[in-house]
């Protein structure tokens, strides 16, 4: 029987869970059918618009809810594009690099260098937040005409 190295178990359940927060993230999305001002193309295109409940309602949220943390170069640089290692440095696990990201307006992780200060959101309001946000409403990954 083959033993799996302690190391890359956690590595296995780090990207399995980022797999389900990805889920989680696709499924806040709310889909409305996009009508033109003149209704001239809404039938024929039959467009949808993509609004994601987590970026427009809990991110602006946990912003005013977050602390600043100053980092210096020698600290910021080993988490440069690696948000779920700043992640699992923050809060023990990997989940919530996303919202990190995001709270500090980056969208993708290669961007995510350069700096020396972040907002850095509590995990027990990420967590309340969240599960608060995702149990109420009832719109979240449904098509929504209008």
């Amino acid at each position: 029987m083959k033993q799996v190295i302690p190391k890359l178990r956690a590595f296995r359940q780090a990207m399995k869970r980022s797999a389900e927060n990805t889920i989680v993230f696709e499924n806040c999305t709310v889909f409305h059918k996009y009508n033109t001002p003149d209704n001239r193309y809404t039938n024929v295109l039959n467009l949808c618009v993509q609004e994601n409940y987590i970026l427009n309602e809990i991110v602006p949220y946990l912003k005013t809810k977050s602390t600043v943390k100053l980092y210096t170069p020698e600290l910021a640089e080993p988490f440069y594009g690696k948000p779920m290692k700043l992640s699992y440095d923050l809060y023990g696990i990997t989940d919530y690099w996303w919202l990190i990201m995001a709270v500090n307006g980056y969208f993708v992780s290669q961007d995510f260098t350069g700096w020396n200060r972040l907002l850095i959101p509590a995990r027990s309001d990420i967590e309340n937040i969240l599960d608060r946000a995702l149990y109420s409403n009832s719109e979240i990954g449904q098509y929504v005409e209008g």
